[in-house]
């Protein structure tokens, strides 16, 4: 990754939509919102890759289809949100797999496809007005699966290789191994069998689903398929991206080499924003996505500096920290919350003390000049009040690398970014070396 290809710029493979790690996240009655989700990373990051699987998935998604929100057409209309298909649309896929019971069983037996495909086509005429639904790679997934778990077994059997739950995973990986290659399909579904099998349990049962040692198991089994996927499509579209999944350390040889984490992402690093706020008016944030509106050009800015710290480029995390409260500030307006900061708002003049990280942030180059000067100056005011967003709440933020996260069950333990395969899940937007993915891809055998 290079200031030419900066990270607002790059895809990221959504892992974290992924159903089965809400399925095997040990609270899955809290699991997150797909709306969260998507504000998150439209807050956050580049264009989002979805699997065409886990978004008709989501228990939003009929929400979704029937209400389609303003913030997600826009995201959609400027490619932030892409789906990667099977198909040619999202009802040929949902209708294609009912047999299969994979995609749309749950939507036929409950009734809602019948009821709403009017309203998912609505969805999926969107999605092909914009070229918003790319093609799967056409490689073969299980080959790619298989590769990767063999070079996790040679990893097991190093002596120097720091893996905490070695005696759990160990045979696991063995006997998946050798189930993949005589059943040569459903690659991760062959995984999960073979895990509740290793301790006696039905499958997807209610214990084999609470018990940590599947967890452990199955976390691996969902980062093995996020990097597979990641690879693959990185190579077929061309290009670098991240990879939203869970960081063990056990695939960091497929990361990009630039990618340093010596300079730690902390609390004051990252805006703060309410999961209620985009709840209650998520539809304000269209103009992210808007390249003349000043809110895009206060998120560019502000992931630029982001880029430039998190890569070492530069160890002064002054402007990072300036540029990160003019657009924690702008947001607060945007999304309409301004009524907080009226009382303070309204009590300021341009006597007031205007601390120097912003001075210098306006002044230099951090900030772009597309910005607006009346956007500028609330910028500029609202930074500067006595009043504090912080103050007003206790937010949930994790270190994510690049990405803020609202509190949520998949969002457990994702501190601790020790390299070892842990039973918490440590989510990050990992960058996939292109060089990598291309070396990879050449491996793997396309579909006959």
């Amino acid at each position: 990754m290079s200031l030419d290809n900066p990270l607002y710029e790059t895809p990221t493979y959504m892992g974290s939509l992924d159903d089965m790690v809400s399925l095997y996240s040990g609270k899955r009655d809290k699991h997150q919102k797909i709306s969260s989700i998507l504000c998150e990373h439209l807050l956050m990051s580049g264009p989002m890759l979805i699997n065409d699987g886990y978004l008709v998935q989501q228990p939003e998604f009929i929400k979704l289809c029937v209400e389609q929100p303003q913030y997600l057409e826009a995201a959609i209309e400027h490619g932030m949100v892409k789906v990667l298909s099977r198909g040619q649309s999202l009802t040929e896929v949902i209708e294609d797999s009912k047999t299969k019971g994979v995609i749309g069983h749950q939507l036929y037996s409950n009734g809602k496809y019948k009821k709403h495909k009017n309203d998912i086509e609505k969805l999926e005429k969107l999605f092909i007005k914009h070229d918003a639904l790319l093609s799967f790679p056409k490689k073969d997934l299980t080959a790619g699966y298989l590769s990767l778990i063999k070079e996790t077994a040679e990893k097991m059997e190093s002596k120097n290789y720091d893996c905490q739950h070695k005696d759990i995973l160990a045979p696991i990986i063995e006997n998946t191994i050798g189930r993949i290659e005589s059943e040569g399909e459903a690659a991760r579904t062959q995984h999960e069998v073979i895990t509740c099998e290793k301790f006696g349990y039905k499958f997807r049962s209610e214990e084999a689903l609470n018990d940590p040692k599947v967890n452990i198991s199955m976390t691996l089994a969902n980062e093995i398929y996020h990097h597979n996927l990641s690879l693959l499509v990185s190579n077929e579209m061309n290009m670098p991206l991240y990879c939203d999944t869970n960081r063990s350390g056990a695939f960091d040889n497929l990361l990009d080499e630039s990618y340093i984490t010596s300079n730690t992402l902390k609390k004051h690093h990252v805006p703060f924003v309410k999961a209620e706020w985009l709840e209650n008016q998520p539809d304000k944030l269209a103009g992210l996505f808007d390249h003349d509106n000043c809110l895009y050009s206060i998120k560019r800015d502000y992931l630029k500096e982001l880029f430039i710290y998190m890569n070492g480029l530069k160890n002064d995390d002054a402007d990072l920290i300036s540029m990160k409260n003019i657009y924690q500030h702008a947001l607060a307006t945007k999304l309409g919350f301004d009524k907080q900061l009226a009382y303070h708002f309204n009590r300021m003049s341009l006597g007031l003390a205007v601390p120097a990280g912003i001075t210098s942030a306006l002044i230099g180059a951090t900030v772009a000049p597309q910005i607006g000067a009346s956007m500028i100056m609330a910028t500029v005011f609202l930074t500067a009040a006595s009043f504090s967003i912080e103050k007003s709440a206790n937010p949930w933020i994790t270190n994510r690398s690049l990405n803020v996260f609202f509190s949520n069950a998949i969002d457990v333990n994702r501190l601790n970014l020790q390299k070892q395969i842990t039973s918490g899940q440590n989510f990050c937007s990992l960058p996939i070396s292109y060089e990598r993915a291309s070396e990879f891809s050449t491996s793997v055998p396309s579909f006959s």
